[in-house]
């Protein structure tokens, strides 16, 4: 409970135990093009699957090979393949192509 001596003595844990992972297990930020390259794993993706959301196939290569730097495009590109999943139904198909194009 809020306000209690038990209470208090959760909240001293917490900030302890947080303070010590920071200083002994850090998160850092992940590169975002090893985390597109995770992600493609995950859902068992090619590079070729890239094409529609990055522009070309020498494109999609050249970004994951950290040759060129993510555009702001080809982050809301990214965005929309980790939520919408690659999906093979029709109204999936019609909406990441038409987000390739924008």
């Amino acid at each position: 409970e809020m306000n209690s001596p038990e209470g208090d003595e959760l909240e001293v844990l917490v900030m302890l135990v947080e303070k010590y992972e920071e200083q002994y297990w850090p998160i850092e930020t992940p590169d975002p093009i090893e985390a597109i390259k995770y992600r493609m794993e995950e859902m068992g993706l090619k590079q070729k699957d890239l094409v529609p959301l990055i522009g070309s196939k020498s494109k999609v290569s050249e970004l994951l090979n950290h040759k060129i730097n993510l555009s702001l495009s080809m982050c809301t590109h990214a965005f929309y393949l980790a939520t919408l999943r690659i999906c093979t139904w029709p109204w999936c198909a019609s909406t990441l192509g038409h987000l390739a194009h924008r």
